[in-house]
């Protein structure tokens, strides 16, 4: 979900329309529905767990940990601990082992 509030802009058509909601109800709103998004990433991200996914790991690591992440085939966003820099910009098979409200984590299946 992407959530933002309106913004007058001058010279639109909405900018002069009457019966704006007050700021702090918009914002109010805005945070109703960007947690509802966090729930529901998360129900979905955690019926993965323990199952495998392919995922494309990318080049930009985490900047504090260096850890490399990715997209799996059904967009979850996926910490891959254990990936290297040989696994940069190829898909991976990965087991998912940890999901919480805010990460999917996962690992490579050992050899």
């Amino acid at each position: 979900i992407h959530t933002f509030s309106f913004s007058p802009r001058q010279g639109t058509r909405s900018f002069n329309l009457q019966g704006r909601i007050e700021p702090s109800l918009v914002k109010e709103r805005v945070d109703i529905l960007k947690k509802i998004a966090t729930e529901c990433s998360y129900k979905f991200r955690k019926r993965f767990l323990g199952k495998q996914l392919t995922v494309l790991v990318e080049s930009q690591p985490d900047r504090e940990s260096r850890v490399l992440s990715g997209y799996s085939e059904n967009y979850i966003r996926v910490i891959v601990e254990d990936a290297e820099k040989k696994d940069i910009n190829k898909l991976v098979q990965v087991k998912i082992e940890d999901v919480d409200m805010n990460f999917t984590k996962a690992a490579l299946p050992k050899k």
